[in-house]
């Protein structure tokens, strides 16, 4: 036993244990237990600068804008927006409203059950209760190309109020992304909506969206290798 731990303590200090090789080589997205210390010197607001725009959807969303971002992306939450909100005293007016978060799955369950509207409305609550159960909205199979869509009904609305989660997890994008790391890990999280420090009328209220995926520090050494040289300093330190 004794020899064990003397062999994979001297072969950790040459090449990562065999269980990270094998999680890198299928690709699986599992984050150390504790963030890199050149983490404390990148923000979540320059991560998520280098990735593509985030892509958000208004709370009643046209047919057609739905079908075309689940089509041409694959991403599995968009922020959702309300424009034209009455601020609180004090505000500017014209200042747009973070709503919440909505998964793919759930636009997907609405296109399936044809949740739509002639008009651009917020629905009742019991139209909600007659269209979904809750074992439909708990569903996370579903393929945008299995749903069938007419050109009538591409014209239409669907209001995304009743199927967004209106807690997501935010931070500001002056956070370090050591902490976000471990607000990531410990509370399990997927998504974290990364929101601007200054909110102001015209400035949306999401800048980015981070995943699992961004904070794994090969990604990021690989989008900022200038931090792989910090690395190798304090190893050599």
């Amino acid at each position: 036993m004794i020899v064990l731990l003397i062999a994979k303590t001297v072969g950790d200090c040459f090449n990562p244990s065999i269980y990270e090789i094998i999680l890198h080589l299928k690709g699986l997205p599992f984050m150390d237990a504790n963030p890199e210390s050149w983490m404390r010197n990148l923000t979540v607001g320059e991560l998520v600068d280098v990735k593509p725009a985030v892509i958000s959807l208004q709370g009643v969303e046209k047919v057609a804008k739905i079908v075309d971002v689940l089509k041409n992306t694959t991403h599995n939450g968009f922020p959702v927006m309300d424009d034209g909100i009455v601020p609180p005293v004090g505000q500017a007016n014209g200042a747009t409203e973070l709503h919440g978060l909505i998964l793919r799955a759930h636009l997907i369950q609405a296109l399936k059950k044809k949740f739509f509207l002639n008009e651009r409305r917020r629905t009742e609550e019991w139209e909600v209760r007659e269209k979904f159960t809750w074992v439909e909205l708990a569903e996370r199979e579903g393929n945008i190309e299995e749903v069938a869509i007419t050109r009538e009904e591409m014209e239409m609305f669907v209001d995304l109020h009743p199927l967004t989660n209106t807690t997501p997890f935010t931070v500001l994008e002056s956070i370090s992304v050591a902490k976000a790391m471990i607000l990531f890990r410990q509370v399990g999280l997927r998504h974290l909506l990364v929101v601007p420090k200054y909110q102001a009328s015209g400035v949306c209220p999401v800048i980015g969206i981070l995943t699992r995926q961004d904070l794994l520090a090969h990604n990021i050494l690989t989008v900022f290798p200038h931090l792989a040289k910090s690395k190798s300093r304090q190893k050599r330190n």
